[in-house]
């Protein structure tokens, strides 16, 4: 059987020869580069491994071995921006938070303006976000929550919040999505504040001790597009806008619903 730490070998040494074919210091400025060619390097061989690797067996249960062998060791967020930078050329946590920040005052007007059952969803988060200090993670997070109701996505099967005693059982019943987990006797306040958030794929936590909400779902938006896994439909609106829109990735003609809500966010 191939050891994994063959894979380790391979990239670290391509990277170090990156380094030793720069002149005087110049090495020293190509430390991040020659960095992301190595996490990048292993990612892309790490796929080689668990594809060649897999033993043979039964189509489903090979599946299933093949799945789980991939999630295995995106544990850390450096390697999920890894491979999203080398499948689409982009630095995701730098583009995802700049397109957040940019289009965040213009997304508090179209809230602050929305009737009906989703204007009153989204005044009771904004009165949430005015009860804690307005700060960028807050205002992130108000975004990010805010999105879904506009696009008429179900968020409840995709942010799921629960407390530490009862994290077995939201585990049990959520596919795909970010877990944020309360203090106990905390308000409801205290979703802007979470005492952890993760990563949740096929029911099981793939990257946890997240800092805050928003780096979770950049985090799980690099993991499922790096892996090529389908939007899960109660987020696929809101997931492609991220993609289509924020990153400027893929299709450039955008379904209606989201042209609409792009149109909007554009308008003076």
């Amino acid at each position: 059987m191939r050891r994994r730490i063959s894979t380790w070998h391979v990239a670290l040494t391509s990277a170090v020869s990156c380094s030793l074919r720069c002149e005087d210091d110049t090495w020293k400025k190509t430390i991040p580069d020659m960095w992301l060619y190595f996490f990048s390097s292993y990612s892309s061989l790490e796929h080689k491994f668990v594809e060649i690797s897999t033993p043979v067996g039964k189509r489903g249960r090979r599946k299933g071995r093949e799945r789980r062998a991939t999630l295995y060791g995106w544990s850390t967020g450096w390697k999920v921006l890894a491979e999203f930078s080398r499948i689409a050329s982009k630095n995701l946590d730098q583009n995802f938070f700049e397109a957040l920040d940019e289009y965040a005052p213009r997304f508090f007007q179209l809230f602050s303006v929305k009737t009906g059952t989703v204007g009153e969803k989204l005044k009771e988060l904004m009165h949430h976000m005015d009860l804690m200090t307005a700060d960028v993670t807050a205002r992130r997070t108000l975004v990010l929550k805010g999105l879904p109701l506009l696009l008429g996505d179900n968020s409840g099967e995709f942010y799921k919040t629960c407390f530490e005693t009862t994290k077995e059982v939201v585990l049990a019943n959520l596919t795909v999505g970010v877990l944020t987990i309360l203090l106990e006797d905390g308000s409801s306040t205290m979703e802007l504040q979470p005492t952890s958030t993760a990563v949740v794929v096929e029911g099981s936590i793939v990257i946890d001790n997240i800092k805050d909400f928003p780096r979770a779902v950049c985090l799980l938006f690099g993991l499922i597009y790096a892996l090529h896994l389908q939007y899960p439909k109660p987020m696929e609106n809101s997931l492609k806008f991220i993609q289509m829109v924020m990153l400027g990735l893929g299709n450039t003609r955008l379904p209606p619903k989201l042209q609409t809500l792009k149109n909007k966010l554009l308008s003076k």
